[in-house]
């Protein structure tokens, strides 16, 4: 009605296209031929200042935004909660002559000195102006996107076929993950149950972690989500630096992570009410040496490794245990937790560098302590005890030999994480005496034999040198050189290429000039060469 009004007290005519945008109203004038910037200013400083004349509610910034992309009908808006549907209101075969028809709008440019900046166009009931019902969009786990404000779990993610990010970033506390990285670690935590804590977890390895700078971000990322904000997707991920994307075997079959997950509330755990009180109890009182947990007697609908530990152990009322699965007389099998160290501990994790096992326990005087073992402690049954010893911790009589195995089959996953910790250059990567062993760039180390693993690289480089986007872009982008077509152009994107193999030269480096007049592409050239490292605008 309001569109209407305008219309008839400004003597226009009828729209050309009316959309609804999920959060207001796209009206649109076509033009029946096309003008250039210079030309249509007018007409859309014009409109917004007429618009104001008459009191239509409008938004300058878009009304006069000569590169403004608009909506598309038939999508969501997302800024929305629910998300708004994107319709098509009206649409008429109609352009307009605009020096003859709308005359009153260029007129009205000379109003613009009179009216203060417009407001942005509040929400509009899109129900009361279509009298169509809003429907409650599902939610759509094929699409990626969450809304569901209810926490996931997050168990599915780090169990055996999870997700290979989350496990690696959890094993590793986040030590060589970059910026854009802890940014959608962050966005994922807040969708969790626990996600505070898990997030601190994604995090605490890394040189510059801060608990008050983590818990900001993750407030941060909270107000995101509530505010709309969508799942954190598998190829936002990976764009952002994750080398474990590379292998996921749910590649392609899903959007996010979080298509892996489900609303506690659908979780289906059976427990009965007793085993919950000998739960709740056995909190509570110390274990006798020699005792084991029995578990229920079902086998869990998934089998969590959160610290991607062996999958034959588990951490049970903060106690280390072999899950052992056991057949009955009656056929039936059940699940036996059988406990290895009779000291709670708490914040289990190996690191690499120094390699070791890290907790904290509660030591017998009920205090707290921070533990670390050194990987060198950990190789037989008598060193392992005495280190355990050491710290105030206790090993259950007669699990000495399972509790070294534990510990063992966890070294070759540090022995990896080492080595994916270590600080490596950019650029070639050679052994003693010279010979080439492989080449590191963004974060991946590619080596002779045609493997290819993550290593750590300095994160403030990683901000800048590692793939951005997508190469059909990249080579769209190239396209705008070699159709010119002007081979000066070509060779500054090529030296991009060529920088590695100065190494084979001899040289050290080597300067190349480029220079004629402004406005010959030079920087586009320069640009594009750049984006086969890094960031293209950063980089430079």
């Amino acid at each position: 009605d309001a569109v209407k009004a305008f219309v008839s007290v400004a003597a226009l005519p009828f729209p050309s296209a009316v959309v609804c945008s999920g959060g207001g109203w796209h009206v649109t004038w076509w033009s029946d031929r096309a003008l250039t910037e210079a030309e249509w200013r007018p007409y859309a400083e014009g409109l917004w200042a007429l618009a104001q004349k008459h009191g239509l509610k409008a938004d300058a910034g878009v009304t006069t935004d000569s590169v403004r992309v608009l909506r598309i009908p038939g999508t969501k808006n997302w800024k929305t909660n629910p998300p708004g549907d994107v319709k098509l209101i009206s649409l008429l075969p109609t352009h307009y002559n605009f020096e003859v028809d709308l005359g009153p709008i260029k007129a009205a440019q000379s109003l613009i000195r009179t009216h203060k900046l417009a407001k942005t166009a509040d929400n509009c009931d899109i129900a009361k102006f279509t009298g169509q019902q809003i429907l409650e969009p599902a939610d759509d786990r094929g699409l990626g996107l969450g809304f569901n404000d209810e926490p996931r779990a997050w168990e599915p993610l780090l169990a055996v076929g999870g997700c290979p990010h989350v496990q690696d970033t959890v094993l590793s506390h986040g030590t060589h993950q970059a910026q854009p990285l802890w940014h959608l670690n962050a966005l994922l935590a807040a969708f969790l149950k626990d996600g505070r804590k898990i997030f601190h977890r994604m995090s605490r390895g890394h040189p510059d972690y801060d608990p008050a700078t983590t818990d900001a971000m993750f407030d941060r990322k909270v107000n995101d989500k509530d505010g709309g904000m969508g799942w954190p997707s598998c190829a936002a991920l990976e764009a952002a630096g994750c080398t474990s994307c590379k292998l996921c075997p749910h590649k392609g079959k899903i959007r996010s992570p979080l298509n892996l997950v489900r609303p506690v509330s659908d979780m289906c755990i059976h427990i009965s009410d007793t085993a919950i009180a000998g739960a709740q109890a056995e909190e509570d009182r110390p274990a006798p040496a020699g005792a084991a947990d029995v578990g229920s007697s079902a086998a869990p609908p998934f089998d969590p490794n959160p610290l991607g530990i062996p999958r034959e152990y588990k951490i049970v009322n903060d106690r280390i245990c072999k899950h052992v699965m056991k057949t009955l007389p009656d056929g039936n099998r059940h699940y036996e937790d059988i406990r290895l160290i009779s000291t709670r501990l708490w914040d289990v994790y190996m690191s690499a560098d120094p390699a070791g096992l890290n907790f904290t326990c509660a030591t017998s005087l009920n205090a707290t302590k921070e533990c670390f073992i050194p990987m060198t402690a950990l190789n037989t049954k008598q060193t392992l005890k005495a280190a355990f010893l050491e710290n105030e911790v206790f090993i259950v009589h007669g699990r000495e030999e399972d509790t070294v195995e534990f510990v063992q089959s966890w070294m070759e996953k540090v022995r990896e994480a080492h080595e994916a910790h270590k600080h490596h250059p950019y650029g070639w990567v050679t052994k003693e005496g010279g010979e080439i062993e492989g080449f590191v760039y963004g974060g991946t180390m590619y080596l002779k034999d045609g493997t290819v693993r993550a290593v750590r690289t300095d994160p403030r480089l990683l901000e800048r040198f590692r793939p951005y986007g997508k190469k059909e872009v990249w080579f769209e982008a190239l396209d705008l050189i070699t159709k010119q077509p002007r081979v000066e152009l070509e060779i500054l994107v090529a030296a991009s290429f060529a920088s590695p193999l100065l190494r084979f030269t001899g040289k050290y480096g080597v300067l190349l000039a480029a220079t004629s007049d402004t406005g010959k592409n030079k920087s586009t050239a320069i640009d594009i060469g750049n984006a086969v490292w890094g960031n293209p605008k950063r980089v430079k």
